[in-house]
């Protein structure tokens, strides 16, 4: 399976447009195609520095991709192709997906900051456990089920996407199929939020660790984003996860169950976990299988050409009634008499109707009513004839015969010139 024969084509045929994320081995572009205009996805693999085991891994993805029967709740595979890197001669691996116009999970969930309705939170995982049981069907492990890689398009459908782990089980005489025990470096590479109790402690592992990651999903699409084994350091997320422990959900915001589907998920032996088929069987998910649910859901998995109008809700239905009502069925109103004319009236007229208004409201209040002016307390020294700054030469001593009166209080007091300013000195 790691021997590919692929051609070895040009990236002209693609415009890049911007760089949109990085998966597991490689980083992801969303690009153009030259001849048609359709935007696609981008995924290119740089194997030059990469362990034996690392390329294999990316090209069983690849060779995971061209086998797998396609489903509409898995992303997409269009081709893969070896092309010239555009900063080494070197030749890169190619892989071109579709491309997802709604961004993935996580970005939205960051974006609302604010736990999910049970009614928007339920089609949403509904079609991801579509697409896991898929893979299972194929004897397809995921591996690293997580939000970042759950694409969402405008139209409401939903995808899991990024490949690099998945691993393709064996046929084997057991009704239990796991994989052998590795390495988690070499297993699994990225956040360990996700990852089952027995991925951590390097345990054989099968198709029960993407139902603890869907666990996980759920619990974070119920919570606000809020992952369940969240710590404040690796060591301590490691320790919740193989324990077992996490933070119960509101009892007040999700119902019973949720919480019981969310509690069966993350069971720390994977035995004790339901399969892909119970947990679309279970009592939270049936919530959904109404007739109008499932034609709403065949509606987004295979879009029709041309779509009837849509039909009038209940609020415009409602609000069509009451007018029909009011307009048809209610009694003629009486004639309503106007006031007789009266003349516009002048500024002083209009001012003294609202200072009897004022009087009438309030009697110890008249708000138009101008107040009389703060009265003049009188100074300590006033003197009775304004004051004239003399110099001494230009002072005639006969006009200072008579003494300055001063008021003080209001008391007259004679005061007498300086004595240098007397004559007879």
């Amino acid at each position: 399976m790691a021997t590919l024969d692929l051609p070895v084509r040009s990236l002209d045929e693609y415009r890049r447009l911007a760089h949109i994320g990085r998966g597991t081995y490689g980083d992801v572009f969303l690009c153009e195609r030259v001849a048609t205009g359709e935007r696609v996805c981008l995924k290119e693999i740089d194997l030059t520095f990469r362990s034996p085991d690392e390329r294999t891994r990316c090209l069983n993805e690849v060779a995971l991709l061209q086998e797998l029967p396609v489903h509409p709740n898995i992303v997409k595979f269009c081709e893969a192709f070896w092309a010239h890197s555009t900063e080494a001669s070197d030749l890169v691996l190619v892989l071109i997906l579709e491309h997802a116009d709604a961004g993935d999970l996580e970005h939205q969930l960051q974006t609302l900051q604010a736990p999910m309705l049970e009614l928007e939170a339920r089609p949403i995982f509904a079609q991801l456990v579509h697409g896991v049981h898929h893979l299972h069907a194929h004897r397809v492990v995921h591996r690293d089920v997580k939000c970042a890689n759950v694409f969402l398009f405008q139209s409401g459908r939903v995808v899991l996407g990024d490949f690099g782990t998945s691993k393709l089980l064996v046929p084997s005489s057991g009704s239990d199929q796991v994989l052998e025990a590795q390495a988690l470096s070499s297993t699994v590479v990225g956040s360990p939020l996700y990852m089952s109790p027995e991925l951590l402690e390097g345990e054989p592992h099968g198709l029960a660790t993407d139902i603890w990651s869907l666990g996980c999903v759920l619990y974070e699409l119920l919570s606000g984003g809020k992952p369940a084994f969240a710590a404040v350091s690796y060591p301590a997320v490691v320790y919740r996860i193989t324990q077992g422990e996490f933070d119960p959900l509101d009892t007040v915001a999700t119902s019973s169950q949720a919480r019981d589907l969310v509690s069966r998920m993350l069971r720390k032996t994977p035995q004790e976990r339901p399969s892909i088929a119970e947990v679309l069987q279970s009592a939270w998910l049936q919530i959904r299988g109404t007739t109008e649910d499932r034609a709403a859901r065949d509606t987004i998995n295979n879009p029709p050409s041309n779509l009837p109008p849509p039909a009038p809700s209940r609020l415009n239905k409602a609000k069509q009634k009451s007018t029909i009502k009011k307009t048809f069925l209610s009694p003629p109103r009486a004639l309503e008499l106007r006031a007789p004319y009266r003349p516009a009236q002048s500024p002083q007229r209009r001012k003294d109707v609202h200072t009897q208004q004022n009087e009438a409201a309030s009697p110890l209040i008249r708000l138009d009513v101008q107040l009389p002016p703060p009265p003049v307390l009188p100074s300590r020294m006033r003197p009775m004839v304004p004051f004239k700054h003399y110099r001494q030469h230009q002072v005639n001593n006969s006009s200072l015969i008579e003494p300055l009166t001063l008021e003080v209080r209001g008391v007259r007091i004679a005061r007498k010139p300086p004595a240098d300013m007397n004559p007879q000195a």
